[in-house]
């Protein structure tokens, strides 16, 4: 994240776009920080880290970990969740 705000100093095209891309997605990592963090102030982290390991969870970890991709995914999703609680 502070590469992409580093580049976001300079405002050549590629260099926009990149800092742009960088910031977004260092941007998803803050709902997994708060929830993390959330976590461990509960103590609720070895409930929560249960082990899954059949083929089919694999499967679903890996096409959920391909949100952090689509930039600022995980912020809208973490809004939607807080508001529905």
């Amino acid at each position: 994240m502070a590469m992409g705000i580093r580049l976001l100093k300079y405002w050549l095209n590629w260099q926009l776009l990149l800092g742009l891309a960088l910031l977004s997605g260092g941007v998803n990592y803050l709902p997994l920080l708060i929830h993390a963090l959330d976590l461990a102030r509960r103590g609720t982290v070895r409930e929560e880290a249960g082990l899954d390991t059949s083929p089919d969870a694999a499967r679903r970890y890996t096409v959920l970990q391909l949100w952090l991709l689509v930039p600022f995914a995980l912020v809208a999703l973490a809004l939607a969740q807080r508001g529905h609680r």
